[in-house]
């Protein structure tokens, strides 16, 4: 759609282009909060778990190593499985530079050491360093691989896990909400710097797997945001949801069933449209 601009006699007629209705575009101008996250759509972090000896060597020297920083216990006397295990666990979580790459939980009875990689985006490698000084070596086993992730949509409702430790700059890991039940709400994914999924007139602007982007959690003084919905029929009457499945996860939707509720936070605010092949609404929300 154009205007005609009118001009002076004279002066020159021109033309102003429209945008084009694409989510994560505000309504009106002004200000409004907008805080960085980091996409981690699809990335599962590492898990490793590390297991002692059933018979544990005496005076022995015990040590393994996290992205290449080594921590070293010894065993006492008379060890037992329990007592190595608990050992290391505490010489994991002391060192500052271990304690932020991970998270640690120790089962007690069987010295059984689980480690949670803490940063989507940072690589986590356990190794043990010992194998040459004793008999009864430590069990290290990566039992959930890495996953490198997915792209995350402009507008969509996106969350972020009880589990979830912010990097060293302070930005917690967020992805488009698909359960109800586990996942808070932060607000929606904003339009600020993205980058194409793929080469070609298609492409669209995407959140990259691992890579910073804003979530606007209040409109402040912004009239509304465009976000991406499910239906191409909702209302202001309608309360707003979030769709948590499949390929509408994150979308905002009418349907009260199988759905995280946000009316409390979300207003509607104009009629869907259907714009360059999705569906968009108009929504007020505050924190």
């Amino acid at each position: 759609m154009t205007y005609s601009n009118q001009q002076a006699i004279g002066q020159q007629e021109y033309f102003r282009d429209v945008p084009r209705g694409e989510p994560g575009l505000f309504k009106s101008s002004g200000s409004a909060v907008i805080m960085p996250f980091v996409n981690s759509a699809g990335l599962t972090a590492p898990v490793y778990t590390i297991t002692p000896p059933a018979t544990v060597d005496t005076s022995k020297v015990y040590t393994l190593s996290v992205n290449g920083i080594a921590i070293s216990v010894t065993s006492d006397g008379t060890p037992t499985t329990a007592e190595l295990g608990l050992l290391l666990y505490n010489a994991l979580r002391i060192q500052p530079e271990i304690f932020r790459l991970a998270q640690y939980s120790l089962n007690t009875s069987t010295g059984v050491i689980t480690v949670t990689g803490s940063y989507f985006n940072e690589a986590l490698t356990i190794l043990q360093d010992n194998a040459s000084s004793t008999t009864n070596d430590l069990t290290i086993a990566n039992t959930v691989a890495a996953a490198d992730g997915t792209n995350l949509g402009i507008g969509l409702a996106v969350g972020t896990l009880s589990s979830y430790v912010s990097d060293q700059y302070g930005r917690f890991p967020a992805k488009a909400i698909s359960h109800a039940t586990n996942f808070t709400f932060r607000g929606f994914s904003a339009r600020e710097i993205v980058e194409p999924d793929r080469v070609g007139p298609l492409a669209e602007p995407m959140f990259k797997p691992g890579q910073v982007f804003g979530v606007v959690t209040d409109v402040g003084t912004r009239e509304a945001l465009l976000v991406q919905c499910v239906e191409a029929t909702i209302t202001p009457a309608n309360s707003a949801y979030i769709a948590i499945s499949g390929t509408n996860a994150g979308k905002v939707t009418s349907s009260s069933s199988g759905t995280m509720n946000v009316s409390s936070r979300v207003s509607i605010v104009s009629d869907s449209f259907t714009a360059n092949g999705k569906n968009l609404v108009y929504v007020y929300y505050s924190r």
